[in-house]
């Protein structure tokens, strides 16, 4: 595998076929998770008239079907679990909501596309640090280059960059207007394989109508790979933004910075994977007019709670979110209490008239210690039966220092992955979502990180097994 360049998925690029896919997993979800999902959604493709699979014994042939799964999987409308458990992401939620708003539509999908990050889950490009998207769509914004890209440049100079700063940036301008006047091919053989696949991206982005195309057919040459027995005709093809996503398209320019640093795994992987195709923006909500409180209230509490659990100075904050988020449960009554000698958050389970105290501990970096002491005085307080600590991340030492106590930790990715989609799918389906499962498991497991069995509920009980038969 070749590690110079961006990876971007080559099987298909068909939009129809994408939203296909994401109506099948979003059907599925949690209803009928038990069918091998590969035969579900090539008897949906077929039925359709989108795609002729191949039949083997009787069955249809499963690549395909995994190829399909790929693509929506490596935009960021679904993603899989480190227990192969697959959800229709935050995203995808909003895609399918807004698939016959052709602008709205569309401006989830480039909020969606502009998370995407190389290294990857899915698309492994060991020593990137860049966001490839936003990269493409502030070239595209960009006023030098006459706000136009080509394949050609993008397969020859923009699928080489690993990483991105304000000196990288002006360099890529000027390699660009460089090699307007004078085209030259450096590597034929990974040229060929930048040029396929970054046809089928543009196609993508084409048939949704964020991009527009205009083919340059006098300008065709011919370029042979070693690689390959015939030559390979080269086309090439000038993209601009569709002016309809200008103000858009900028405006999240400020927000999603070009420059920033790609999430990295510090913990569990569940925590990655979450955090990377969960984070709606604020802006893209009201970007889209979505003033459905389930969407409001549900989907930006975990974005800002994972913000504020990262910075110290938000710590006030974080305590806000916490609380929101324990009182989306029905039967869970939260106040937010603070101060010294108190606990960040007072909640109370009505079921069983059990009350428990939850602190946040928000961090630059992991959290290298819990004073069981001091929360045992806060439990006392108010006779609570546990806390639960809410931090981003922690050393080893800090669950030893809870062994044998009142005290549990969740990750706050894990408690943000919790609100967006176990309790939005309860909440969208209209049932009350309650925190009985939940206070079980914190009782039976007092002295441990519980992140990885939250994970395994929501997995369980929402998540669909891509191998199931």
């Amino acid at each position: 595998m070749n590690n110079n360049a961006w990876l971007i998925p080559q099987n298909s690029c068909s939009m129809e076929q994408f939203f296909v896919t994401l109506g099948t997993f979003q059907k599925l979800n949690g209803v009928q998770r038990d069918k091998n999902i590969q035969q579900v959604l090539m008897q949906e493709l077929k039925s359709r008239g989108l795609y002729n699979p191949y039949i083997i014994k009787d069955h249809f042939d499963i690549s395909s079907a995994n190829h399909k799964i790929d693509e929506p999987r490596f935009y960021g409308a679904i993603y899989e679990t480190a227990n192969k458990k697959i959800h229709v992401s935050t995203y995808g939620e909003l895609l399918l909501k807004y698939e016959n708003d052709i602008l709205k539509r569309n401006k989830v999908f480039i909020g969606m596309i502009y998370n995407i990050q190389f290294d990857n889950p899915y698309k492994k490009v060991k020593g990137f640090n860049i966001y490839p998207f936003r990269l493409l769509f502030n070239l595209l914004r960009e006023k030098r280059l006459n706000y136009y890209l080509t394949n050609i440049e993008v397969s020859e100079i923009v699928y080489y960059v690993k990483d991105i700063n304000a000196s990288k940036y002006e360099k890529i301008i000027d390699k660009i207007l460089e090699f307007r006047k004078n085209v030259k091919i450096t590597d034929i053989p990974q040229f060929v394989k930048n040029y396929v696949s970054c046809n089928y991206l543009f196609n993508m982005l084409v048939q949704l109508e964020i991009i527009i195309k205009e083919k340059k057919e006098t300008e065709r040459f011919k370029v042979h790979s070693s690689k390959r027995e015939k030559p390979t005709i080269i086309t090439p093809v000038v993209y601009k933004l569709d002016k309809n996503y200008y103000e858009f398209v900028d405006e999240y320019n400020k927000e999603k910075s070009l420059y920033a640093d790609i999430i990295f795994p510090q913990g569990l992987r569940s925590d990655w994977i979450r955090e990377i195709y969960n984070s709606v923006s604020p802006i893209l909500l009201t970007a889209i007019g979505e003033e459905d409180s389930m969407y409001t209230q549900y989907l930006q509490i975990p974005k800002l709670m994972l913000e504020s659990s990262k910075d110290p100075n938000k710590w006030s904050e974080f305590e806000e979110y916490i609380t929101k988020s324990f009182n989306l449960f029905v039967d869970i009554n939260a106040e937010k209490i603070g101060g010294p000698g108190q606990p960040d958050c007072l909640c109370h389970f009505l079921e069983d008239n059990t009350i428990f105290c939850a602190d946040g501990k928000s961090t630059h970096k992991k959290l290298s210690s819990i004073n069981d002491g001091r929360l045992k005085q806060h439990r006392n307080l108010y006779n609570a039966k546990y806390t639960i600590v809410v931090t981003p991340g922690y050393v080893p030492s800090a669950v030893l220092d809870i062994k044998g106590t009142n005290t549990c930790i969740i990750t706050s990715y894990c408690f943000a992955d919790l609100i967006t989609k176990y309790i939005f799918k309860f909440y969208k389906e209209r049932k009350d979502c309650s925190y009985k499962i939940f206070n079980d498991l914190v009782l039976n497991n007092l002295g441990t990180d519980l992140s990885e069995k939250i994970y395994k509920i929501i997995d369980d009980t929402l998540g669909i097994s891509k191998n199931s038969v």
